[in-house]
């Protein structure tokens, strides 16, 4: 029994790494694209549209938020809080509810 459920933590931590990875990807997309030498505020301008600010701006709040919740999920898997593993369950619900939402308005 002991060795299912040390088996259980590992796969969980293994797959909270991979979101964290993930998101700190998108995080640098969404900063890259904001900072590079022909940003998105510069086409912007010129396409007369700030939906290509937005998005990046879109991409650098969910890369971030993704980032800080798979590292409260390795914490609170190592640990074994079942009070953060709550909140961060929770909160993976929401953000995927929204972007499933979000995707099907587009």
């Amino acid at each position: 029994m002991w060795l299912l459920y040390s088996v259980q933590n590992a796969t969980n931590v293994v797959f909270l790494l991979y979101f964290q990875i993930l998101g700190c990807g998108v995080l640098g997309v969404g900063i890259w694209l904001l900072v590079k030498e022909f940003s998105t505020r510069e086409m912007s301008a010129i396409m007369g549209s700030r939906l290509i600010e937005m998005i990046t701006y879109g991409l650098i709040a969910g890369g971030g938020a993704a980032t800080i919740l798979a590292f409260c999920g390795c914490c609170g898997t190592m640990r074994q809080e079942r009070c953060v593993l709550g909140f961060v369950s929770i909160a993976d619900n929401h953000l995927y509810s929204m972007g499933t939402s979000i995707l099907r308005l587009g």
